[in-house]
């Protein structure tokens, strides 16, 4: 069974993901930002 992290590694067209999960991700390495396009910030007032 793969976990989510395993899939992100594959690659994807859309990820949907809280500020501070993706953050995290991030942070972790287990996701990289450099070949996004368009990024979606959505609520970013609060």
């Amino acid at each position: 069974m793969f976990t989510v992290s395993d899939r992100l590694r594959q690659g994807c067209h859309i990820l949907s993901a809280t500020t501070g999960r993706l953050k995290d991700m991030v942070e972790k390495g287990r996701i990289s930002l450099k070949k996004v396009k368009y990024f979606v910030l959505d609520e970013a007032d609060r």
